[in-house]
């Protein structure tokens, strides 16, 4: 049988029992902040979480479940902090630029937050094309951007698991955020935005990071 998707399970919780399942996605988010994914296991996440290994099942049928719904988490944050604060006159090149920024952005600000991004990058990659609307902004600059050069996917493959990389390279010190900018330049040139436009995009965006959004609380 298909697993409910953890926000249909989410939904209609009593706030109390709504409050114990975000703290377990909260303590998932800061383990694989300093592990891989993969490392991580039940037993773990309940002694971080303070919680017994019977209340993790109360909510999740597995840590895969859980992580699906740390994903989920993690691409809200992303809607509010990042795609719903993109202007309805921002360019194609300027959307792509600014999301991209704020990924690297966040290394500098919360590497913390930016480490979890980054372990999670496979899940969040598939998380944030699946799940966003067709006629959302970064869908659409893709698209457009692409105009028959590469799949939507294909683009969407190749912003994604370079920003991811480069966060990486970032938060390990290979990489300075000069060089950061001069990689996603690279990318947005090779998925066909306009030459003369990108410098100004990555000016637009360095200014768009400075204006951190905080999520609201669960």
């Amino acid at each position: 049988m298909k697993p409910v998707p953890a926000p249909c399970i989410a939904a209609g919780l009593p706030a109390k029992r709504m409050r114990t399942r975000a703290a377990l996605v909260d303590a998932a988010l800061e383990l694989i902040a300093d592990h891989e994914p993969e490392t991580i296991n039940i037993d773990m996440l309940v002694r971080h979480a303070r919680m017994a290994r019977g209340t993790f099942y109360n909510y999740f049928p597995s840590w895969q479940d859980l992580l699906v719904a740390v994903a989920e988490k993690m691409h809200g944050d992303f809607t509010t902090r990042v795609e719903s604060r993109l202007g309805p006159n921002d360019s194609d090149t300027v959307v792509l630029a600014c999301i991209a920024r704020w990924t690297i952005q966040l290394c500098i600000d919360e590497p913390a937050l930016a480490w979890a991004w980054v372990r999670m990058g496979p899940r969040l990659h598939d998380l944030l094309y699946e799940r966003q609307d067709p006629r959302s902004r970064p869908k659409q600059a893709i698209r457009s951007l692409c105009a028959g050069r590469a799949t939507d996917l294909g683009a969407f493959c190749l912003i994604g698991g370079t920003v991811f990389t480069t966060a990486r390279q970032l938060l390990t010190g290979k990489l300075s955020i000069d060089e950061a900018e001069d990689v996603l330049a690279l990318v947005l040139r090779g998925i066909g935005a306009p030459p003369a436009q990108i410098r100004p995009a990555l000016d637009r965006a360095r200014a768009f990071v400075q204006t951190r959004v905080v999520p609201a609380p669960d």
